[in-house]
C-alpha cells in the first residue's frame, strides 16, 4: 500500500481517500484530455455543436473543452437524448441512458428549440463522473461484505484496493465522458450487491429481505440492461438459481419449500429480460405496426430484434463478423484486458468449487460466497468478445470479480518467477492500466481509436 500513501493514514477514512484519489485521477485525465490538440482528427463534433443557443452566455473555450470529451458514440447519445431516435441504426445507442440524459437536460433547462445538443452532453458528462464515483463507494461496500479475511484490517484493506483498482479502469476516459459505461457499471454493482446480501438474509432466516434483494437485483439489472445490452447476460445467475432450485424441488418432492424461491427467481430474471424487451418492443411499435406500408426485413424474424438487425446490417457486427484481419490491430490493443478477464474468470471459479466441496473458509480465500452462481456473470463481457472483442477494454469496468481477484493478488503479494526473476503479475497490471488510460484519454479527445 506504499505506493498510495500510509495505510495508517487510509484505515481510518477509507471513502474519503479514494474520493481523494479519484478527484486527482480525473483532473489527470481531464489535463491530458484539454492538452489533445486542435479540434481532432474527425469534425462531426464540431459540425454538431455548430448551432449555438444551448446556453445564452456560452463561451468559445468552454464549448471547446466540453467537446474533448464528446466524441465517437457520445456524439450519438448527445443528439438522440435532444431529439429522440429518429433514424434505424441510432436504436444500436442504450435507450435508458439517452432518456436519461434528455430528463436531465430537461430538468436543467438545456433544451429548447434549436438546441444542438450540448447540453445533454454537459449532463453525460456530470452523470459519467457521479456514477463513477458512487460505483466506486458500491465496489468499496461490496467488496467488504464478499472478503474472507481473518480481520477486519484486512477486509478494509481488500475493498479498498478493489475500488481503488476501479478508479484507474483501463476504461479511463470512457467513464467521464457521455457513455453509459459509468451507470451502467453503478447499477450492475448495486444489481450484485443486492443479489449477495441474498445468501445474508437467508442465511439469517429473514425471508422477507432475502426475496426483497433478489427482486432489486433483478430490478437493478434490468434497468442496466436499458443502458448496455449486454448486462442480459447477469440474468444468468437467476436463470441458474431456477435450475439449482428445480433440481431439489424434484430430488426432494418438497414444491412447498421451494416453490416460494423458485417463484422469487423467476420474477427476479424476468425483470432483467424486461429490461431488454422494452426497447425492442418500441422500436417494433415504431417499424413494424405499419399499415399499408412495407415493414423492415427484421420485423418477420422470428424474434424481431431492432437491435441484433442494427449490429449486422449497420455496423457489420454479429457471430465473428469482427474478427477480420484489418480489426487484428484492436484485439491486440484488447489482448491484455481480456487475458485479465479470462484467468480471473478460471480463478474465481475454480475457487467457488473448491469451496463448495471442501466446505471450508480459509484466510487465503478471496470471496466467502460460495455460490457458482456469483461467478457467472463475469461471462458476460463473453458475447461481447465473439461479436466485437475490440470494446472489452471499456467493458470490463462492469464487472466487480476481476477487481477482486487482483486486489487478492496485491494483497497476498503474489509474485511469478520468469528467468530467473520474481516478478509480480499485479504489478504489471496496474502499469499497464494506469498507461493505457492515459494514453487512451488522449487519442480519444484528439478522436482517434480505440473507442
Amino acid at each position: 500500500m506504499s505506493g498510495i500513501g500510509s495505510w495508517a493514514r487510509i484505515k481510518e477514512k477509507p471513502k474519503s481517500y479514494l474520493a481523494l484519489y479519484w478527484i486527482v485521477w480525473k483532473f489527470i485525465l481531464a489535463i491530458v484530455a484539454l492538452a489533445s490538440p486542435g479540434i481532432g482528427y474527425d469534425t462531426s463534433t464540431d459540425v454538431l455543436f455548430a448551432s449555438r443557443g444551448t446556453w445564452h452566455n456560452e463561451t468559445e473555450t468552454l464549448r471547446d473543452g466540453l467537446q474533448k470529451w464528446i466524441r465517437w458514440d457520445a456524439i450519438y447519445f448527445s443528439q438522440i437524448a435532444r431529439r429522440g431516435y429518429l433514424f434505424e441504426q441510432e436504436w444500436a445507442f442504450g435507450w435508458g441512458f439517452t432518456r436519461l440524459l434528455h430528463l436531465g437536460a430537461r430538468a436543467f433547462l438545456f433544451i429548447d428549440h434549436g438546441s444542438s445538443g450540448l447540453g445533454e452532453a454537459f449532463i453525460g458528462i456530470l452523470l459519467a463522473h457521479g456514477s463513477h464515483l458512487l460505483s466506486m463507494i458500491v465496489l468499496y461496500d461490496m467488496s467488504r461484505s464478499v472478503a474472507n479475511r481473518k480481520s477486519e484490517d484486512e477486509k478494509t484493506k481488500f475493498a479498498f484496493l478493489a475500488a481503488f483498482l476501479h478508479i484507474i479502469s483501463p476504461a479511463g476516459i470512457f467513464l467521464s465522458a457521455p457513455y453509459a459505461e459509468s451507470p451502467f457499471a453503478l447499477l450492475d454493482f448495486l444489481g450484485y450487491f443486492c443479489y449477495l446480501k441474498t445468501s445474508e438474509y437467508q442465511a439469517k432466516g429473514d425471508f422477507y429481505k432475502r426475496d426483497a434483494s433478489s427482486l432489486a437485483a433483478g430490478l437493478l439489472f434490468g434497468v442496466a440492461v436499458t443502458f448496455r445490452g449486454n448486462g442480459l447476460l447477469s440474468g444468468c445467475i437467476f436463470a441458474y438459481d431456477a435450475l439449482v432450485i428445480a433440481r431439489k424441488t424434484l430430488s426432494r418432492q418438497d414444491c412447498l419449500n421451494h416453490g416460494r424461491d423458485f417463484f422469487i427467481t423467476i420474477a427476479s430474471g424476468s425483470l432483467v429480460a424486461l429490461g431488454y424487451l422494452i426497447p425492442q418492443l418500441l422500436a417494433f411499435r415504431e417499424y413494424c405496426w405499419i399499415e399499408f406500408e412495407e415493414t423492415r426485413p427484421w420485423c418477420s424474424r422470428w424474434f424481431p430484434s431492432i437491435y441484433a438487425w442494427v449490429q449486422s446490417h449497420y455496423w457489420g457486427v454479429g457471430l465473428l463478423q469482427y474478427w477480420t484481419f484489418s480489426n487484428l490491430p484492436l484485439f491486440v490493443l484488447a489482448a491484455p484486458m481480456l487475458s485479465i478477464l479470462i484467468l480471473s474468470a478460471i480463478s474465481t471459479w475454480a475457487q467457488s468449487t473448491n469451496s463448495m466441496k471442501t466446505r471450508l473458509n480459509g484466510a487465503n480465500a478471496t470471496l466467502k460466497s460460495n455460490q457458482p452462481s456469483s461467478q457467472l456473470a463475469e461471462g458476460a463481457w463473453f458475447p461481447d468478445v465473439v461479436h466485437e472483442g475490440a470494446i472489452v477494454t471499456r467493458l470490463s469496468s462492469g464487472y466487480p470479480v476481476w477487481y477482486w481477484w487482483l486486489a487478492s493478488m496485491i494483497l497476498e503479494d503474489y509474485k511469478v518467477k520468469v528467468l530467473g526473476k520474481y516478478w509480480s503479475p499485479a504489478k504489471i497490471i496496474v502499469q499497464w492500466m494506469i498507461c493505457y488510460a492515459i494514453i487512451q484519454g488522449g487519442l480519444f479527445a484528439g478522436f482517434l481509436p480505440p473507442a
